[in-house]
């Protein structure tokens, strides 16, 4: 007679299976998929150039292969269970020495690593989708990392002051380009005299020993960001440096706010980048996992895959029922205090503290909509914001996905992923399987 493995080994068998059943659904196409999107987005995504349209097609794609990979991570995880039911393979699973709770944290796990191959499959793949569609890597800047170099406090370029240096040392990786990569967020200050719609400044690099590099001027708009190229061939990356900004010709002075100017850090691979971004969408296809594993456990089919299908609806617009509770509470508010001021003033001055605002006209809120909206946002504080596990606009801004994003994601996943699990197993653990 074979021993069956204690421990992890069952929960890894179960995990084994999941990712099996999900296979023999023949979901590798949507690789293919990703492929054609790619191509698609490289070749008619308009823009006014190159950088415009690889900002707005990285976001199409990326937004595309995420939506995939959740429904690969919800759909077979809703289903497993319920089909398992359906053609008696539940009770088997369930006689063998396997606790419940090891079949469904193992088939979170299968679904859940399956999904992140689909997603890092439909990543690579929708990337050389752009790469043919010309969108490649020729076609766009290096996405970088940038690094606050100052100042520490609020410093302007007055006339009083008309320089503002800044002392630093270079990023690794700064000077790989031969260009120092420079992004300034300046506040126009007014000093008096004719003002210019645009102006320009003048930024100087220079070292201990060094010659100054030469000046470059950067045009500026009041009010925008402006980013600077400056040429770095004679620096050393050993030495320190130091960032001179002079101020403009004309009325406009600068003021920076602390830590306003940064400088770029060594270039990553465009896949690369969109790798490490898929890798904190991780957390959350095991969260849906989970989620979609616990409805399995106690409906069927079709309302599992609702119930998951709601709630992504819900945790997407999380930031749109935040603001519906917040305004419905701020009537409340205001519709009490009303009610308040009709003790003290009357009834005709409370009607007209009641219309002061245009948007507050109408029936005051029902207790129902109070208790819903303060029940929302009870819940939402602890629901993970989505841009923890989206890095979908970073991607299409172009800049780098830091390394570190991967282990909040992971840290904000895993309580809501174990809580899932939990529910399933009791769940699970009540329900008597019988076969249809």
């Amino acid at each position: 007679m074979t021993r069956v493995a204690a421990g992890p080994a069952r929960l890894l068998a179960v995990a084994e299976l999941r990712v099996r059943q999900a296979h023999a659904a023949r979901l590798g196409w949507l690789v293919l998929l990703a492929f054609a999107v790619g191509f698609g987005a490289a070749r008619w995504t308009p823009g006014t150039d190159a950088a415009a349209r690889a900002a707005a097609a990285d976001r199409i794609v990326f937004g595309a292969c995420a939506a995939l990979a959740v429904l690969v991570a919800a759909v077979p995880a809703a289903t497993a269970l319920p089909l398992d039911v359906r053609g008696g393979a539940a009770r088997a699973l369930l006689a063998a020495p396997v606790s419940r709770l090891a079949v469904v944290a193992g088939g979170v796990l299968g679904h859940g690593v399956y999904a992140a191959l689909v997603l890092v499959g439909c990543v690579g793949a929708a990337v050389l989708g752009q790469e043919v569609g010309g969108l490649g890597t020729r076609a766009r800047e290096a996405p970088r990392g940038f690094v606050v170099v100052g100042p520490a406090a609020a410093a302007a370029v007055t006339r009083a002051e008309p320089e503002l240096d800044i002392a630093f040392e270079l990023p690794a990786g700064a000077l790989a380009t031969g260009q120092l990569d420079v992004r300034l967020r300046p506040q126009a200050v007014n000093e008096g005299g004719e003002l210019e719609r645009t102006s320009e400044f003048r930024v100087t690099l220079q070292q201990p020993r060094r010659p100054p590099e030469a000046d470059v001027v950067v045009p500026f708009t009041p009010g925008r960001p402006v980013r600077a190229r400056l040429p770095a061939g004679g620096l050393d990356h050993r030495l320190p440096t130091t960032l001179t900004v002079h101020r403009p010709e004309g009325a406009w002075g600068l003021r920076f706010d602390a830590a306003s100017i940064e400088v770029a850090g060594a270039p990553r691979l465009h896949l690369a980048n969109c790798l490490t971004a898929a890798a904190c969408l991780v957390p959350l296809l095991f969260l849906v996992a989970a989620g979609a594993g616990a409805a399995s456990t106690r409906f069927g089919t079709p309302t599992a895959v609702g119930v998951v299908l709601a709630a992504l609806v819900l945790f997407t617009g999380q930031d749109v029922l935040r603001d519906a509770s917040e305004y419905v509470l701020r009537r409340d508010a205001r519709s009490q205090a009303a009610h308040a001021a009709a003790h003290e003033h009357g009834e005709e001055d409370a009607q007209e503290d009641a219309h002061e605002d245009d948007h507050d006209h109408g029936a005051d809120v029902s207790l129902l909509q109070v208790g819903l909206a303060r029940g929302a946002l009870a819940v939402l504080a602890a629901v993970p914001p989505l841009d923890v596990f989206d890095r979908g606009a970073e991607i299409g801004a172009g800049r780098v996905v830091a390394r570190g994003a991967l282990g909040r994601a992971a840290v904000a996943g895993a309580p809501g992923v174990a809580l899932f699990v939990l529910l399933g197993w009791g769940l699970l653990a009540r329900r008597e399987i019988v076969p249809r």
